[in-house]
């Protein structure tokens, strides 16, 4: 329940972001630690874990933005 909501939250300040211009994949990075700092920036992970999670967060809400935004928005 709560890695959904902060995906959604990640998502509308993506979405912001995405208006202004093109968004880094740092950018995205940004807004999911600062979202869900507990699953996103846990610093016992390894390096690996935490860039599968934030891969994973990355491509759902790429998935959820694709319902609204061309695909040529999302591509960092």
């Amino acid at each position: 329940r709560r890695y959904r909501k902060a995906i959604l939250a990640a998502a509308e300040k993506i979405l912001r972001l995405l208006l202004q211009g093109p968004v880094t994949m740092a950018d995205w990075n940004a807004v999911l630690g600062a979202e869900y700092p507990r699953w996103c920036g846990d610093p016992r992970l390894a390096h690996d874990a935490l860039y599968q999670r934030l891969g994973r967060a990355r491509a759902d809400i790429q998935a959820l933005l694709q319902t609204i935004l061309p695909k040529d928005w999302l591509v960092s």
